[in-house]
């Protein structure tokens, strides 16, 4: 009877060590590389990464080997951040999750040429720029759609409401002034050719200047969540080369550019000194919500209005 037992007890045992699955963590400060690995069923383990609202800021899939797994992300932030950890299998089967990970603060110089990747570097249709390393063989777009200055036939299209459009912008501009003055507030995607989009970077972007950009000296992109009460992260810094603003942002959504005047500084998208005043500045902002936006990018607008409703 008792050999009957300890069978049973056996048979019990090793499913579970069989299907065991851990998720551990580590973080290369000079690298500023967030390593995710265990031990996993299947062939594939997907690792997503989720900030503190549980929203996803990317994921990447690791190849099995011995039921173990290895998966690496970039996380180039300006400040201390915790984040959500979870590892299922090819199936989503046989979750495990870890909550509440510490990325440090950890600044990096975006190298994009290695043996693992392909450098990409993709024009939109405005001009502007967006560089990231993915695999070979595919094909991508840069969607970087602006929600500034929308007409009010463009707002039907979208079947967003004049009142709740203006709403919004009333409360981006109050949310961003401490940085400086809303100029864009744009949604930016990069899609493949299976219509699948590419979220976790790093991405270097490079913005073109416009003339209103050019009456500004200073520039931050802010990442905004509508959705999420409006939340913000830390503002980033974006530089003038040439005809263009550059920065790196670690994940694709919508974010906000804003510029400022710093004092006795010359204004680097122009070469001169001359600051707008603040009456001009109220104009040329009015005059930009009268725009018109010409040239709608056929059915693809249609996916814009989620994120003003």
């Amino acid at each position: 009877m008792k050999r009957i037992f300890y069978i049973l007890i056996i048979l019990l045992i090793i499913p579970t060590l069989v299907n065991a699955k851990t998720l551990d963590t580590s973080f290369d400060n000079e690298k500023c590389v967030l390593t995710v690995s265990g031990s996993q069923t299947g062939h594939d383990a997907t690792v997503s990464l989720f900030d503190n609202q549980n929203k996803l800021i990317g994921f990447k899939t690791g190849e099995i080997n011995n039921g173990n797994y290895v998966v690496e992300f970039v996380l180039a932030y300006d400040s201390e951040r915790l984040i959500n950890i979870t590892v299922a299998n090819e199936d989503g089967q046989n979750e495990i999750s870890k909550n509440d990970v510490n990325i440090p603060a950890c600044e990096k110089t975006v190298e994009f040429d290695n043996n693992k990747n392909h450098k990409y570097t993709v024009t939109s249709e405005d001009g502007n720029i967006i560089s990231f390393n993915e695999e070979d063989g595919h094909e991508y777009e840069l969607q970087m759609f602006n929600f500034m200055g929308l007409s009010d036939v463009a707002l039907q299209e979208l079947e967003i409401s004049k009142e709740e459009y203006e709403a919004t912008f009333a409360k981006l501009i109050e949310i961003t002034k401490n940085h400086g003055t809303l100029l864009s507030f744009y949604q930016i995607e990069v899609v493949d050719e299976n219509g699948h989009h590419i979220t976790e970077g790093p991405f270097k972007i490079k913005i073109k200047i416009t003339e209103e950009m050019k009456k500004y000296n200073t520039f931050k992109v802010i990442f905004i969540d509508v959705d999420n009460n409006f939340k913000m992260e830390d503002p980033i810094t974006f530089t003038v080369n040439g005809d263009y603003l550059e920065g790196t942002l670690n994940h694709l959504s919508t974010y906000a550019l804003v510029g400022s005047i710093t004092p006795e500084k010359t204004n680097a998208a122009t070469g001169n000194e001359d600051n707008p005043k603040t009456g001009d500045r109220i104009v040329s902002y009015i005059s930009l919500l009268g725009l018109s936006i010409i040239g709608l990018v056929g059915a693809g607008i249609y996916t814009k209005k989620k994120i003003l409703k």
